[in-house]
């Protein structure tokens, strides 16, 4: 074993050494080294913190396996994610590999194989402690009749009479609204226009101020359809903005998850978020942290896990997260291929993997016909490779061809599929047989699209990937996990290891310049109304 810290050597021992022998070599050497007794108080320390660290069976399998004291954020991200299958492997792989190499000659070593009896699922950790409780429900039978209604769920199923509370009064109020006339071009069917708030808060409803909104893929395919995303709809005039990040600013009669100064995220579609402010139901967000007292920036928010320009992106940071944390089959070394890789999803996912150790392909999009296209496409390929992309293709012809021009081993085995039409089928025909394909969005606005043969002879695995029903934010199990999950995005922010660009623009002055930089250059930089 390896001592990079001179732990073991302070202490005179050799890393085979026993819990035991670490123990007794601390006691015999304090006494020597302590300064009260005329020893050396650098040596001291030296032997405090490597019996600190030698002494803690956790720390010291981690001083073995990494050389590290202390976990890094990358080290605790990866630890976490998935259930801890990329750590358990990487731990496996780094002990394994260091005691054989200490009793194995070169030839050995270059034969060595690792096996694992059985592959640990992304859920693993989940399934833990279930049986009983699975058990018992059973025992209880699927019928609605055991369902259990407490005075919260017959408010929320029933509603409540208003003479049963007392409303919360508002002062008078006029807000700015984006608000959508119908279906068409953003530009043409959006408009600013002043809308009058209520005039109090009835049962179960919150007062918000909207701090940053991002103009999506969602915002824009939803304005162009006047109002349709998926099985929701609303009728026009309708205000427009499905995300934001908002600060509770009163809180409305029998709400009691809710405080004023709590900082929120929506967890339902089509809550009208381009607006400085509005009235909405309380179950309708989920609380992430509180804002330091008169904070009015990202830079003075206090308890919360990301700066406030990432919780606006929250949907596509955690998009990414879970496209990557859903598939169990992963291992590390494994190929990921995708398309649009300079959206903020891509970008996201493109760190991922970096951290994960899986080698990804991005596949990216270019205007051959437009001056200046190599260039452009060269320059935003340097920027995804230095974000963690393996390789960067061209997003026409055959990708598969391109992968075997550049000797590229081991075929993708995941795809992430985010603009449709012949995009997917490209990187379908690329891909390992039996390989799974996520469709995440269809920014072209046609249906993926790929040969019979995909299907029969290569097995390709295809499947849809919602974020907003994986995730069910709007229960408290879903709410508990989007909390936690930004809790390790956030610990990546702060390390440096995780970044993307926002480019902010001022929601009464400059909200044309916003759309029409979303929809022109959707790439590279995430557009953010700022309220």
């Amino acid at each position: 074993m390896h001592d990079p810290l001179g732990l073991y050597a302070a202490l005179g021992l050799s890393p085979q050494a026993s819990a035991g022998e670490v123990k007794r070599a601390f006691r015999t050497l304090r006494t020597k080294a302590h300064p009260d007794k005329g020893g050396n108080a650098e040596q001291f320390n030296a032997l405090v913190k490597a019996h600190s660290v030698l002494s803690d069976p956790e720390k010291r399998r981690l001083y073995d396996e990494t050389g590290q004291v202390h976990k890094s954020a990358g080290g605790v991200f990866v630890e976490g994610f998935a259930g801890g299958a990329f750590s358990d492997r990487v731990g496996r792989a780094t002990a394994a590999a260091t005691s054989i190499a200490s009793s194995m000659g070169v030839a050995d070593q270059i034969t060595i194989r690792q096996s694992e009896s059985q592959q640990q699922s992304h859920t693993a950790g989940f399934e833990v402690g279930l049986g009983s409780a699975q058990a018992w429900l059973r025992s209880r039978g699927s019928s609605s009749s055991s369902s259990v209604y407490t005075s919260e769920t017959i408010a929320e199923q029933f509603g409540v009479v208003k003479a049963s509370y007392e409303a919360v009064p508002l002062q008078q109020r006029s807000v700015l609204a984006a608000v959508c006339r119908g279906p068409g071009k953003l530009q043409e069917r959006l408009e600013m226009a002043a809308q009058q708030l209520p005039t109090e808060l009835e049962w179960g409803e919150v007062l918000i101020e909207v701090r940053y909104a991002p103009v999506t893929p969602a915002d824009i395919y939803t304005v162009r359809l006047g109002g349709v995303y998926d099985e929701d709809s609303k009728e026009p005039p309708f205000v427009a903005g499905h995300d934001a990040v908002a600060v509770v600013s009163k809180v409305g009669p029998g709400v009691k998850e809710l405080a004023e100064g709590d900082v929120v995220l929506p967890v339902v579609p089509l809550l009208g978020c381009w607006a400085e402010a509005a009235v909405v139901k309380a179950k309708a967000v989920v609380r992430v942290g509180r804002l330091a007292a008169g904070a009015e920036s990202a830079t003075q928010a206090d308890e919360l896990p990301l700066p406030l320009e990432y919780l606006a992106a929250h949907r596509e940071l955690l998009l990414a997260f879970k496209l990557l944390e859903a598939d169990a089959s992963l291992k590390l070394g494994d190929c990921v291929i995708l398309n649009a890789p300079n959206s903020t999803v891509g970008r996201t996912v493109l760190q991922l993997c970096k951290l994960l150790k899986l080698r990804a392909v991005a596949v990216l999009r270019c205007k051959p016909s437009s001056e200046g296209a190599d260039e452009r496409f060269e320059a935003v390929a340097e920027q995804l490779r230095g974000l963690g992309a393996t390789l960067v293709l061209r997003d026409e012809g055959s990708v598969k061809t391109q992968l075997q021009a550049h000797r590229f081993f081991g075929r993708p085995k995941l795809a992430f599929d985010a603009i449709g039409g012949d995009s997917a089928g490209r990187i379908a025909e690329a891909m390992e047989p039996g390989s799974k394909l996520v469709v995440y969005g269809c920014l072209s606005g046609k249906a993926p699209s790929w040969p019979w043969q995909a299907w029969v002879f290569r097995g390709l695995q295809v499947s849809g990937f919602n974020l907003r029903k994986a995730l069910a934010a709007d229960t408290p199990a879903g709410a508990a996990k989007l909390r936690k999950n930004l809790a390790s995005l956030g610990q990546l922010v702060s390390a440096g290891l995780l970044s993307l660009e926002f480019t902010e623009y001022g929601f009464a002055e400059e909200w044309q310049e916003a759309l029409e930089h979303a929809i022109d250059a959707p790439g590279g930089s995430r557009v953010l109304l700022r309220m």
